[in-house]
């Protein structure tokens, strides 16, 4: 997500880093000491680490575990608030570091769905993609179904992204995918859900009507993968079975057009290649 020689790093070192730091930082909170735990996060920047990974192996798996805390009762929920509020203090330090102010034209929306009040994992997604130049327009909790068709039409963002922590929630997502699809028809944005609410559900998009369900920043990249790979078996002299077996030229070409801003350079050659391939005057489909 982030080009390294655009970071302000004063100097660069070989670090050899774990994934068990998060330990060390989580202690630092649950003991605490909010400014030492802050400056162990600065320190990683500092040496040359990547914001991602910083927000991936160090803010969220400290998330995690103070969740699985007050699941079996070790933290009291004063506790997982002076955390939570703590680690988002210091991510909107880590991410002004990282700020990219040039926006491609791609945007998307972020916000949780209804009452949701766990807002730290969108927030998570919201930032590094804002780093990376994507202009996010983060919206955050408890915004009325109207405001969020309010905000589409003033913004037109080319995806919106709806997170879902707790259960009972996902009914309140549910009704905003069917609002916007109601009032946008076919000029929807492209609708993309996550969160641990998802976790257990066989088939997320046919049950929230959402076109994508994504647990993380990776899986944007696995779901490219596979578009790109059902795009090579289209053959322009395969019968029209076969190529409605498949998937519409229409639906491949809308998803990669609209997906193509997360593609790293190397791919987006190989993306042009299959456009023109699909393209040809000869194919009557």
């Amino acid at each position: 997500l982030i080009n390294n020689e655009d970071k302000k790093v004063s100097h660069k070192i070989q670090y050899s880093i774990s994934k068990d730091e998060y330990k060390v930082f989580l202690k630092y909170l649950k003991n605490g000491y909010k400014n030492k735990a802050r400056d162990f996060v600065i320190n990683m920047y500092n040496m040359g680490i990547d914001i991602q990974w910083i927000y991936i192996n160090i803010f969220e798996a400290a998330l995690k575990e103070v969740g699985l805390l007050w699941e079996i009762g070790e933290i009291d929920v004063w506790n997982e608030h002076y955390i939570s509020e703590s680690i988002l203090d210091t991510m909107r330090e880590l991410k002004g570091y990282g700020k990219n102010d040039e926006h491609k034209e791609d945007s998307i929306i972020c916000l949780t769905a209804g009452p949701e009040q766990h807002n730290i994992g969108i927030k998570m997604i919201s930032d590094l993609l804002e780093v990376c130049g994507i202009k996010v327009v983060y919206l955050g909790s408890n915004l009325p179904t109207l405001s969020i068709i309010n905000a589409i039409e003033s913004e037109n963002p080319k995806f919106i992204a709806i997170s879902v922590t707790i259960s009972n929630n996902i009914e309140s997502a549910k009704n905003v995918i069917q609002a916007i699809r109601s009032y946008f028809k076919n000029k929807s944005p492209l609708i993309i859900v996550g969160g641990m609410a998802f976790t257990n559900i066989e088939d997320v998009c046919k049950e929230t009507e959402a076109d994508f369900y994504c647990k993380n920043v990776e899986e944007i990249k696995k779901l490219f993968d596979s578009v790109l790979a059902l795009a090579k078996l289209y053959r322009p002299d395969d019968n029209y079975n076969w190529k409605k077996y498949i998937v519409s030229i229409k639906n491949i070409l809308n998803i990669l057009s609209r997906l193509v801003v997360f593609l790293p350079d190397e791919d987006v050659g190989e993306y042009l290649q299959l456009l023109s391939e699909l393209s040809r005057k000869k194919d009557t489909l």
